[in-house]
């Protein structure tokens, strides 16, 4: 008899998580001034059925953060690194597939300094039609593996709104989508921006010690 008509549902997935500057204390303090450093990690995990062809990532920034201050910097996934002088709001490039197929990914990095919502799309595009593949696995970003050739990230750089307070909080999360599945958001992370010079006395000493 003929077999009941049942395709599997090939898919990515990915696991996330975003980095920030490495504060003091529990309130991971930070001097206002300082340019904060960030990186957002994705990776389709081993038990993915398809490798991604198109990742987006997302980021509302604090309010307390200045968009125009945002740069975009070192990029990458698996083995590939693209590094980046870090003085751009802004990139688009198109990187060639390492295996020779002939497919290429289009990266696009922006921020709108109105909303202050930064974003990074990784789209597999085939040359000859200026389209996503056909094939559902082609994509740039495999399952992973023990060395790592599903995992991708991305880094950006950015400052705080002037006349900061001391005791504000900068909280920082961000929002991953692999493909057409749901979106997955990062654990939010946060510092403590010091905005106060530090300042020190000593008790004046009697005349014989």
């Amino acid at each position: 008899p003929p077999q009941p008509y049942d395709p599997q549902l090939v898919v990515s997935q990915d696991p996330n998580d975003i980095i920030g500057p490495e504060g003091f204390g529990e309130e991971s303090w930070i001097a206002a001034s300082d340019t904060l450093p960030y990186m957002i990690r994705f990776e389709n995990v081993a038990e993915a059925s398809a490798p991604a062809q198109r990742v987006t990532i997302e980021q509302q920034l604090d309010d307390d953060l200045d968009p125009r201050t945002f740069r975009v910097d070192d990029f990458g996934w698996g083995e590939l690194r693209v590094e980046l002088a870090g003085d751009q709001a802004f990139y688009q490039g198109r990187i060639d597939f390492p295996d020779g197929s002939g497919l290429v990914v289009d990266v696009t990095a922006t921020v709108d300094v109105i909303t202050g919502i930064i974003s990074w799309v990784f789209q597999t595009i085939d040359p000859l039609t200026g389209e996503s593949p056909l094939d559902a696995l082609a994509g740039f970003l495999p399952p992973n593996e023990p060395k790592g050739v599903g995992e991708g990230f991305v880094t950006y750089s950015v400052r705080s709104r002037r006349n900061s307070p001391s005791g504000t909080r900068i909280d920082a999360d961000a929002t991953i989508v692999f493909d057409t599945n749901e979106a997955s958001d990062t654990p939010d992370i946060f510092n403590t921006l010091d905005a106060v010079v530090p300042t020190s006395q000593i008790e004046t000493l009697p005349a014989t010690t």
